[in-house]
């Protein structure tokens, strides 16, 4: 037994499995899309400038494409972007 770690097993994934995973993931997606999206509108209110929907949208769909394509890059920047919305709210209040 040698002290190197084992490969990661590859497995393999249906299209089936890749629409529940995007079905999955499009739950967490549109919450944080629109939260993105709202928290930006609302930043940027004062200074008269505003997203329209298409950005709304624009992102859902980025989501959306990276969650079926690479989902293991969905998970953590989903988890980056959660952790600098929390870190960005509480450096403005």
């Amino acid at each position: 037994m040698s002290g190197f770690p084992r490969p990661r097993e590859r497995y393999v994934t249906t299209l089936a499995d890749r629409l529940v995973a995007l079905l999955a993931a499009t739950l967490f997606a549109v919450p944080s899309a629109f939260l993105l999206w709202f928290g930006l509108n609302l930043e940027l209110a004062p200074l008269g400038v505003f997203l329209e929907s298409p950005w709304l949208w624009g992102t859902i769909a980025a989501f959306a494409v990276v969650s079926l394509f690479s989902p293991d890059l969905f998970v953590d920047l989903l988890g980056a972007l959660w952790h600098a919305m929390y870190r960005l709210a509480r450096w403005l209040h």
